[in-house]
């Protein structure tokens, strides 16, 4: 029978074996820049991943990988800058290193965005930690915040609102409340992090405590919605044909930093 173990191992395999490959020279730029930002998720995949199978060491240098390629990106199109630049953010937050070139960057990209694609989530975290002007990213912001399966969850206005009123205690009930809608999203088949590395780690609430630890507040302890059961379910099912399409494995998930309990 497989178990999470096993389905977390081959879905490593898979994404180590497709990511590293650098784009062809006769590519236009904006193409090169696609598959490096592409290949910088790959590499957080690999750490989301080797974290979930307890192999720290593995997933520190997936995210230096992921830095590098998202470097990559910004050099080959810096015109869309707004999206090469988020893998580089985050794996920055991760690494616990510092994000202040980087955040620059990625506000100015954000103050001429066109990209409807694009997230507003690391843009309004990026002005906080600089302690610059957001206010100009806050109807981006709540218009994700409506939609169905963004990367700002409902709730995230509010919690940014909490940690400028520099409010703990409501913040941390907010986080709570953002971190369920998560866990509902990560066990809802019609969600777009559903079975997906996306699902391990929450990214609305991780990115607003890293900000409210940055500006020294208390809120990252008192947290206790972060560990729920996500129901893993076979990345290609056709390749199990003994077991039921709709098989789950249930393991036990951190969703401020995608420990498990396996």
């Amino acid at each position: 029978m497989r178990t999470a173990v096993d389905e977390l191992k081959y879905r490593l395999e898979f994404v180590e074996e497709n990511a590293g490959k650098e784009p062809a020279d006769f590519l236009p730029n904006h193409k090169k820049a696609f598959i490096c930002q592409t290949d910088a998720w790959n590499f957080y995949s690999i750490y989301i991943y080797k974290v979930a199978l307890k192999s720290e060491n593995g997933a520190q240098k997936a995210l230096h990988r992921a830095c590098e390629m998202s470097k990559l990106a910004s050099k080959y199109y810096p015109q869309n800058n707004i999206k090469n630049l988020e893998p580089l953010f985050l794996a920055k937050i991760l690494l616990k290193e510092d994000v202040t070139d980087v955040s620059r960057r990625i506000i100015e990209a954000a103050r001429t965005n066109t990209n409807e694609y694009a997230s507003p989530l690391i843009a309004v975290i990026a002005s906080l930690w600089l302690e610059h002007e957001h206010s100009m990213f806050m109807d981006w912001f709540r218009k994700w915040e409506t939609k169905k399966y963004t990367s700002v969850l409902p709730g995230s206005a509010e919690a940014i609102n909490h940690l400028i009123d520099r409010n703990e205690t409501s913040l941390v009930s907010t986080l709570n409340s953002i971190l369920l809608a998560h866990h509902k999203e990560a066990n809802n088949r019609h969600s777009g992090i559903y079975n997906t590395y996306n699902s391990f780690l929450s990214l609305s609430p991780l990115l607003i405590i890293e900000l409210a630890t940055f500006i020294g507040l208390d809120v990252k302890s008192r947290i206790s919605e972060n560990k729920h059961s996500l129901k893993l379910g076979l990345l290609f099912p056709s390749e199990s044909p003994e077991l039921p399409k709709n098989f789950k494995m249930p393991i036990e998930v951190d969703y401020l930093s995608a420990k498990t309990n396996l």
